[in-house]
């Protein structure tokens, strides 16, 4: 699944800008803007934060951005960087420039040999998604005006965008704009913010904010996404529209319905499986006396297949579409698209029916149901058809596919019956040719999740206190200490847990580590 760390941009090439001192007339116009009196805590103001994307009928999309930031302060010269996030399987970045406005005149270029070219995502072994950056941080004086402008173009199936008005940065004017072929129309929807009519002239829709105020970072706060407004854009061709040069047709979204179908569309051909998943199967489950018992042993057989991301084709709707069951299963490795699928078949070949979830991580609340998308979602889980008599806090009832067992198998340290807490609570796809719908993801009771500590303590007749813990964690609790077990060695664990005694207790002396760790890996088992 393509991790949605960024959403992509794409760009068109201005000719003939006029310029002053070598900058162009927009960013001057940017900088001469009156701007309100901030807080100290405010670093910097966004100034000016442009899109202007251009729709043709043989499925390129060409877009413009231009991107002006005041600093504020030292703090503040971090937000001195332009970034631009493109597809090399289906697009190109074809020119990027910035320039810096020095408070006391001056201006700085910089040109293409200060462009950063580098992988967007670092946890994948290969992914189409980069980024190229152009950092002026270190040049940026309190004063001074840092603006980009980046030229790309991309050729896509979808006909969705998204655009985030603001990060955390007060904002003057934010705005993005879609030129449509003939024929088409866009239907827009704005998160995190009252509704907001589009500025039609022509073929060109228009949704423009002002005034957007500074976010504050505060502890446990929720995701930018959460916050600060968004706007999600459906364009929508005519009925009669041909295929583009090779055969592709854009892809439209009226409802879940038809997401649904088109993500199983494609994945319901690659969880096929063939003799030997099956064999494995039921090898797995031939001494499980229970349902529960069976979707456990393979659930732990799918949790200790490698994580391993091959990311291709994404422009074409290759970020949904998994490997099949019998080349995952060969190779023991796969993404979270393919090690759910892995899971689908090996649940299919004793019987049990399981179907694809997909869902957004790291933030319960992205996925709003306003705007059907498969682009809300950037990872994959599974959900097993489970009878009545199964009683686990991750069973949700769907109301076309009845009970359903959520699990995510890239969780390693997560047992069958919970599940990760940024998946707890969130809308997510419930993937099915016929009864697909959004559905609310279990949201496990505190109780579920602790960690219980038991502490006994024993003054000695020369003065000392002898102190025994006794830790036992539980859900999502248990899970993080797996974690830290799994991935520490012996003597990074003793050194942890060194470290955690004596921050309670200055100066005291640890013993008897073997019986505690032992009683420990016991208690996470």
């Amino acid at each position: 699944m393509l991790h949605k760390l960024i959403h992509c941009c794409f760009v068109v090439t201005i000719l003939g800008i006029p310029t002053f001192g070598g900058d162009p007339l927009w960013l001057r116009e940017a900088a001469s803007a009156s701007i309100p009196s901030y807080g100290k805590d405010v670093p910097a103001v966004v100034l000016l934060d442009e899109l202007q994307t251009t729709i043709r009928e043989d499925g390129r999309v060409v877009t413009t951005r231009k991107y002006a930031v005041r600093i504020l302060s030292r703090e503040g010269r971090g937000a001195a960087v332009g970034r631009e996030v493109y597809l090399t399987g289906s697009g190109k970045i074809r020119e990027m420039n910035a320039w810096l406005l020095r408070p006391v005149g001056g201006v700085k270029r910089y040109e293409a040999s200060q462009v950063l070219d580098a992988a967007l995502v670092n946890n994948d072994v290969y992914n189409e998604v980069r980024v190229k950056e152009i950092d002026a941080s270190d040049d940026a004086e309190v004063g001074s005006t840092f603006g980009y402008e980046v030229t790309s173009e991309d050729r896509s199936i979808f006909t969705q965008f998204e655009w985030q008005f603001q990060s955390h940065l007060p904002t003057l004017v934010s705005r993005a704009s879609y030129m449509l072929p003939k024929g088409w129309n866009a239907k827009g929807v704005i998160f995190n913010h009252p509704n907001l009519e589009p500025v039609v002239s022509g073929s060109i829709y228009t949704w423009e904010l002002r005034g957007l105020p500074f976010i504050e970072k505060e502890p446990a706060r929720p995701e930018l996404t959460s916050l600060v407004p968004r706007l999600a854009v459906s364009l929508i061709p005519p009925s009669d529209l041909k295929p583009g040069a090779k055969g592709e047709m854009f892809k439209t979204f009226d409802s879940w319905v038809s997401v649904s179908r088109w993500v199983s569309e494609l994945s319901d051909p690659q969880a096929i499986p063939n003799e030997a998943i099956i064999a494995k199967a039921r090898e797995l489950t031939a001494n499980a006396k229970t349902e529960y018992a069976s979707i456990r042993a393979i659930a732990l057989y799918v949790q200790s297949v490698n994580y391993i991301s091959i990311q291709t084709g994404l422009g074409r709707g290759g970020g949904y579409r998994p490997h099949s069951a019998a080349e995952v299963f060969a190779k023991s490795y796969g993404d979270c698209k393919d090690k759910a699928n892995l899971m689908r078949a090996m649940l299919n070949a004793i019987g049990i029916t399981a179907y694809p979830v997909t869902i957004y991580a790291n933030d319960r609340a992205y996925v709003r149901e306003q705007w059907p998308s498969p682009q809300q979602f950037n990872h994959c889980i599974i959900a097993v058809k489970v009878s009545n008599e199964l009683q686990v806090p991750t069973v949700i009832e769907h109301s076309a596919l009845g009970r359903l067992l959520i699990f995510d198998p890239t969780a390693e340290d997560t047992s069958l019956g919970d599940l990760p807490g940024d998946e707890q609570g969130s809308l997510a796809l419930v993937v099915a040719a016929e009864g697909g719908a959004l559905a609310r993801m279990p949201a496990i009771s505190p109780e579920v999740g602790r960690l219980e500590r038991q502490t006994e303590a024993r003054l000695e007749p020369n003065g000392s206190l002898m102190v025994s813990v006794r830790e036992r964690a539980v859900g999502q609790a248990a899970a993080a200490a797996r974690g830290e077990f799994r991935r520490l060695s012996p003597s990074e664990y003793r050194a942890l847990i060194e470290r955690w005694v004596a921050q309670g207790a200055p100066g005291s002396q640890s013993r008897r580590w073997i019986h505690w760790i032992t009683a420990r890996r016991a208690a996470l088992s």
